[in-house]
């Protein structure tokens, strides 16, 4: 059987069976980072790639290459609530790539490395057939959150909007040129990772991850991992007007966008309901945050917004299929 035919998640499982855990290892495969425990501290990792083909649109400048490929990385150490302590550059350059476009390139990188203060610690360089980029983002915390730590009667929340960053793919295919063309292609090309934000979060939240693979599937990863089910309401999803009208001109449904399609660096985290105000206000200078749903015993449920019930999907963003 090809890899194509089973997909990431699979693929991941099939690695796992080979890899025993460390002994100082405190969370493992399967979380958005992994976490050392050392000498009484976390030491949080977490590794992303970017590829050119798969990642980077022709419209992309150099600059927003980097500036997308270190907020991918550090997106993981935000879910986790640490704060990022440096990162590992690895690239993969065409031998044909313009020294003006690494400099640009690198510009990228410099500018949210610095946005985050953080930097690059290190790192390898080859030659290859397409721009490949590798960050490992290193970070600290005194907590972390987890996957598998949401409790039934927790609520469900999200910072942010969502959709924007699909939004705006959609407007580049689809070559819409709207008012909000703007802001959704910045979510798209220059997201920003909720490090800080995620830093808050844990001081009241156990359990987060990031969405960039779509709200759905995280919802699922979530519910899977805590051994719990959950119920949404669509209405609840945040959204701006900019998504909406993209839904209308391209005939997507809005559901699709917002629950199934990614590329948002928002978290999706679950909450005692007694911290939800603290923690709304200890945000307020920072980001909204939105009571989606709760955390139930069982199920996959989706309240519509006509009030009706249906089993979300779990779809996302998944490579290899």
């Amino acid at each position: 059987m090809k890899l194509f035919r089973v997909g990431e998640r699979k693929i991941i499982n099939i690695l796992e069976e080979y890899f025993n855990p460390c002994s100082n290892v405190d969370t493992g495969i399967g979380d958005d980072a992994a976490v050392l425990k050392i000498n009484k501290r976390l030491i949080v990792a977490s590794s992303d790639m970017v590829r050119e083909k798969t990642h980077v649109p022709r419209e992309m400048s150099p600059w927003q290459v980097g500036w997308y490929s270190v907020n991918a990385s550090l997106s993981d150490i935000a879910s986790m609530g640490a704060l990022p302590s440096g990162i590992l550059l690895s690239l993969g350059l065409r031998e044909d790539m313009r020294v003006e476009d690494l400099r640009e390139f690198a510009s990228g990188i410099k500018e949210a490395c610095r946005y985050h203060n953080t930097c690059v610690i290190g790192g390898d360089t080859k030659a290859h057939s397409e721009l490949t980029v590798v960050v490992t983002a290193l970070g600290e915390a005194d907590r972390v959150m987890r996957r598998d730590s949401a409790r039934i009667g927790d609520l469900i929340c999200v910072t942010g909007k969502i959709g924007e960053a699909a939004a705006g793919f959609y407007c580049l295919v689809n070559k819409l040129d709207i008012p909000e063309k703007e802001y959704l292609l910045k979510a798209a090309f220059e997201p920003i990772a909720r490090v800080r934000e995620g830093n808050i979060i844990a001081e009241y939240s156990k359990c987060c991850m990031d969405i960039s693979d779509g709200l759905a599937f995280s919802l699922y990863e979530i519910a899977e991992k805590s051994n719990s089910g959950f119920e949404v309401f669509e209405k609840k999803v945040p959204r701006s007007r900019g998504v909406k009208k993209v839904s209308h001109l391209v005939d997507i449904p809005e559901r699709e966008i917002i629950f199934h399609k990614g590329g948002d660096f928002e978290l999706l985290f679950t909450i005692d309901k007694g911290d939800f105000e603290p923690l709304r206000k200890a945000l307020s200078e920072s980001v909204e945050i939105t009571h989606i749903g709760y955390i139930t015993g069982a199920g996959r449920k989706l309240i519509t917004e006509d009030g009706g019930e249906v089993e979300l999907p779990g779809r996302g963003y998944e490579s290899f299929t």
